[in-house]
């Protein structure tokens, strides 16, 4: 065998699962002669199988050797998507500038997501400018996700293409709001720009454009300090509202709404003090509008802090007489209303239903089940219903205990909830902070209480599980099984040692736990030794990540394969569907798909797959 049929068969041994490593084969590609490495590449990109097409060009992105761009135009024509999105990604790494063109005719052909945000993303590591008016054009109706990565493409592409991004977002979409704060919040970059932006920027209109955005961004504490500072009232107001609806720990958002009733504009204090009026429950926010009330110059702001004062008064009474009418919104996520039903079915609650959809259920319950309602971990909070319009019909129904007080002067406390046709009122009548959970240590990707329960309850739970979480992260999974009640063993574990540890500490109470430091693709049990297997599989939100996945998943499922008891179930959440789908597919003969459930959350659509063994 001469050396670049040996080198293709690496690739092949790549493509086909036999070697795990894309870094050793193309470093072995690497020490390899230039004519063997362009025989082995060509090869490749001829080859009929598609994953071993697909395997070349991303071994030419993982070598960024651009003597191998030549073949990058052919894989951008290929029949495969896969093939298709490897090429792409191959010339972000080579941060090919000559391909430029041929991304933007891409963009033409309306490809699905998937092509898309790795065209956007390729876009951003060649730093070519000229596509700046592609990425405008994506902006419009795009989703939050796709709106997160065009922004931190144009982020790379620098600060002028990055201010006319802003410029063309419109931030009265939910999708564009969503994905500001997701940028923001994983990106210090992302921060960076915006901040930069806004000192730099003086010119009125485009400030404006910038300061429509600031609300939905998250900064650290250090940033909202600079930005606080800022000699412009319009910046201020701006930050505020930023502040408001920031992802900041409660104490930092609320000391930071409370320095700012000391601001010398009435108009951001005014602010502050709208934001703040929801935590008259909090003595720290109580003392501080009692004081405003008391000694700020502006009689119009001392009025105004009394009013807040008064209000509250008058709402914490209305939230106490609104549960008597027994009307509820239960706030799930979408896709999870059919688990709330069979979770309080198992509680012993039944649910009396009204309309159902988009992560919301109407019930029409006893006063008596509000704490009943507590224990449940599928929902985040309950509304009681103040009215209900019924816009088919044009008729609407107002809480008969709440139905003397002016409710229109409170509306900024109250939430509309759309349900179908009907619109109700709602006021908060149990917190998230109320609800009955373990306690635990969060970490950035702890998985939701709602979609862990409806996790668990989809393992078809018994006294004897052998439950395992091969990825468990900081335990959510794991915690909400031994939560949930009986069972024999619950064993869990990650590669993450910081995350094991946070694992271990949410889990120390419950007996029968082992959580340890290990590699989901190398699991140390036994052949059909495990009833359950959770797991929250990586998203793959970001390209890099998605390669990560690639390589993930097929061995994944031969670990699931061979430690899964036959009549086992694994429950798995992922946003990779294809991806994990074409995973499965190897031991299509050894599992019985009994779901393939999409919610959503966080402005993604991940899939909870159950797979039971045969």
């Amino acid at each position: 065998m001469n050396n670049d049929t040996l080198l293709y068969s690496f690739i092949l041994d790549l493509a086909n699962g036999k070697e795990k490593s894309r870094v050793k084969v193309a470093k072995t590609l690497l020490v390899s002669t230039a004519e063997e490495r362009e025989e082995a590449i060509l090869q490749g990109t001829k080859a009929k199988d598609f994953r071993v097409r697909r395997m070349a060009f991303a071994l030419i992105g993982e070598m960024q050797d651009k003597k191998l761009a030549g073949h990058i135009p052919k894989g951008l024509q290929d029949k495969h998507s896969d093939v298709i999105q490897m090429a792409i990604w191959a010339m972000g790494r080579l941060k090919w500038r000559e391909g430029v063109p041929a991304l933007s005719a891409l963009l033409s052909k309306g490809f699905g997501f998937k092509i898309t945000k790795t065209i956007v993303w390729a876009i951003g590591e060649i730093g070519d400018p000229s596509a700046v008016e592609q990425l405008n054009q994506l902006l419009q109706g795009a989703s939050a996700r796709l709106t997160e990565g065009i922004l931190v493409s144009g982020m790379k592409l620098g600060h002028h293409t990055f201010i006319k991004l802003i410029q063309s977002l419109d931030c009265t979409q939910e999708s564009v709001q969503a994905a500001l704060k997701d940028a923001s919040s994983a990106s210090g970059d992302i921060r960076g720009a915006f901040i930069r932006a806004v000192v730099r920027t003086k010119e009125n209109k485009v400030l404006a454009s910038l300061l429509g955005a600031l609300p939905y961004v998250t900064f650290y504490d250090a940033d909202y300090k600079r930005l606080m500072d800022d000699s412009r009232e319009n910046v201020r107001l701006s930050v505020c509202q930023s502040i408001a609806n920031s992802l900041l720990p409660k104490n930092i958002k609320l000391s930071f709404l409370i320095s700012l009733l000391r601001d010398p504009s009435n108009g951001v204090v005014k602010t502050a003090l709208k934001h703040l009026s929801s935590y008259l429950k909090e003595d720290q926010v109580k003392k501080s509008i009692e004081s405003l009330k008391a000694n700020h110059p502006s009689p119009k702001i001392q009025y105004l802090a009394q009013t807040v004062i008064e209000s509250d008064a008058q709402f914490q009474h209305i939230q106490e007489l609104t549960p008597k009418w027994g009307r509820y919104i239960l706030e799930t996520l979408p896709g999870l209303e059919s688990f709330v039903i069979e979770e309080a079915t198992l509680q012993g609650i039944t649910l009396q239903k009204g309309v159902v959809g988009d992560g919301w259920i109407e019930v029409i319950q006893d006063e008596a089940d509000l704490m009943k309602l507590r224990l449940l971990h599928t929902i985040v909070q309950v509304h009681g219903v103040l009215s209900f319009t019924d816009e088919e019909n044009d008729s609407i129904s107002i809480n008969p205990y709440v139905k003397d007080y002016n409710i229109d002067q409170l509306t900024s406390r109250f939430k509309k909830i759309k349900i179908k046709s009907t619109v109700f009122e709602t006021a908060l009548v149990v917190t998230e902070k109320e609800m009955t959970r373990p306690t635990r240590r969060l970490r950035s990707t702890s998985l939701d209480w709602r979609v862990a329960r409806a996790m668990v309850l989809c393992s078809k739970p018994s006294d004897g599980d052998v439950f395992v979480d091969p990825t468990c992260g900081s335990g959510t999974l794991l915690l909400d099984r031994a939560a949930f009640g009986t069972y024999r063993t619950l064993k869990g574990g990650d590669l993450d040692a910081e995350a094991v540890q946070t694992a271990a500490d949410n889990l120390s109470k419950y007996n029968d736990v082992d959580v340890q430091i290990w590699d989901a693709t190398s699991l140390p049990l036994e052949d059909s030794s495990v009833s359950v297997i959770v797991s929250n599989l990586p998203f793959g939100r970001r390209v890099g990540d998605h390669e990560a996945n690639v390589a993930l998943y097929p061995p994944f499922m031969k670990e699931v394969n061979r430690v899964l008891d036959v009549g086992g179930r694994a429950v798995l959440l992922t946003q990779e569907v294809n991806l994990f789908h074409h995973a499965v597919a190897l031991y299509k003969n050894n599992f019985t798909m009994e779901m393939d459930h999409p919610i959503e959350m966080g402005g993604l659509t991940p899939h909870i797959i159950v797979l039971k063994k045969k």
